[in-house]
């Protein structure tokens, strides 16, 4: 159980939902856990979160995890005015598949993610 306060009900009591992720007991509200450190985070979405244990091969399912992002930023779209929402930035990008995808609807998307691109363990997504 974490302290801190849910960002939509304002209840302090959650359960881990997954690993990395919390829900509130108050609303079910679901978020990161944002008291994890690098070391944990970066254990967490080593190469066997991507190959192994969270998924298969994120890499070869490349066109269908972009099918779902697409459906998430037509919901999303719903939301946003294309006026003043002309920009995206992922925190958490992986190989970019979703920033791939959100160039079709924003002016500029940017990504962060805390694995080393330049590492050997986990080989750049194909262009």
């Amino acid at each position: 159980m974490w302290k801190s306060i849910c960002t939509l009900c304002g209840g302090g009591s959650f359960d881990e939902y997954s690993p990395g992720v919390r829900r509130c007991r108050g609303c079910r509200f679901v978020s990161a856990d944002l008291s994890l450190s690098d070391d944990e985070l970066r254990t967490l979405y080593s190469r066997e979160y991507f190959f192994g244990s969270e998924y298969q091969d994120y890499v070869a399912d490349q066109r269908v995890h972009q099918r779902n992002f697409r459906l998430r930023l037509e919901v999303l779209g719903r939301f946003l005015d294309p006026a003043r929402h002309r920009h995206l930035l992922e925190i958490g990008s992986a190989f970019g598949f979703f920033l791939k995808v959100a160039r079709e609807r924003f002016d500029t998307v940017r990504g962060f993610d805390l694995r080393a691109r330049k590492s050997n363990l986990i080989p750049r997504a194909p262009r």
